[in-house]
C-alpha cells in the first residue's frame, strides 16, 4: 500500500525542517490518533546525516473484532529517520515494537521553499502488511482480517501523513 501527500506549511523552510527534525514530540498533540511521540535517540553519522529514533503511540479506536488481538504495543512503533540537512529530506522506516514482522514500512519526506514564508512538504510512504503475524491471531481470522487491518493502518497512518502540515500550521500559530 502506497500513501503520499504534498502540503504547505506557513513558515520558512529552515524553521519547518528544524521543527520536525528536532522537536517532533512537541507536535504530537496536533496529530490525529497520536497520543504522544518520545525521542529515543539521536546520533550524528559519519556522512554528516543525523539518525533520530522516535517512539510513536497511537490512540486510534479499533474495530471490535481486532480489540482481542491488537494491543497498545502493536499500535506503537519505532520511527527510524535519517535526516539529510543538505538535501532537506528525511528517509525513514517504521518498526512495530511488538510483532516485529507485522509490517514493513519505509518512506521519505522532502522539504522545499515555496516562498520565503511557505514550505512545501512532500511525503511518500510504502507499507507492506503481514496480519498473519499478529500474535495470537489464528491464520483463518488473519486472512479475513487483512482488509480490516489495512483499513486500520490507513486510518492511523494517512491522517498523520496528510495532516502533518495542518498540525504544524496549528502548532506554529500557537507558538
Amino acid at each position: 500500500m502506497q500513501l503520499s501527500s504534498s502540503d504547505t506549511i506557513n513558515a520558512p523552510l529552515a524553521e519547518v525542517y528544524q521543527l520536525i527534525r528536532d522537536d517532533l514530540p512537541k507536535i504530537a498533540s496536533y496529530l490525529p490518533d497520536v497520543s504522544q511521540i518520545k525521542r529515543i535517540s539521536e546520533e550524528k553519522l559519519p556522512d554528516g546525516k543525523t539518525k533520530i529514533v522516535n517512539h510513536w503511540f497511537s490512540s486510534v479506536e479499533l474495530p471490535t473484532i481486532l480489540k482481542k488481538f491488537v494491543t497498545d504495543d502493536i499500535l506503537s512503533w519505532k520511527d527510524i529517520a535519517i535526516w539529510d540537512d543538505k538535501a532537506m529530506q528525511v528517509n525513514f522506516s517504521l518498526e512495530p515494537f511488538l510483532a516485529k514482522s507485522l509490517f514493513k514500512a519505509t518512506g521519505m519526506n522532502e522539504f522545499s521553499a515555496e516562498s520565503d514564508k511557505v514550505t512545501l512538504m512532500k511525503v511518500e510512504f510504502n507499507i507492506e502488511l503481514y496480519p498473519e503475524n499478529i500474535p495470537g491471531m489464528p491464520k483463518f481470522i488473519a486472512s479475513k482480517a487483512t482488509p480490516m487491518v489495512e483499513a486500520l493502518l490507513k486510518k492511523i497512518l494517512y491522517p498523520n501523513i496528510s495532516n502533518l502540515s495542518k498540525g504544524l500550521n496549528d502548532y506554529l500559530k500557537k507558538k
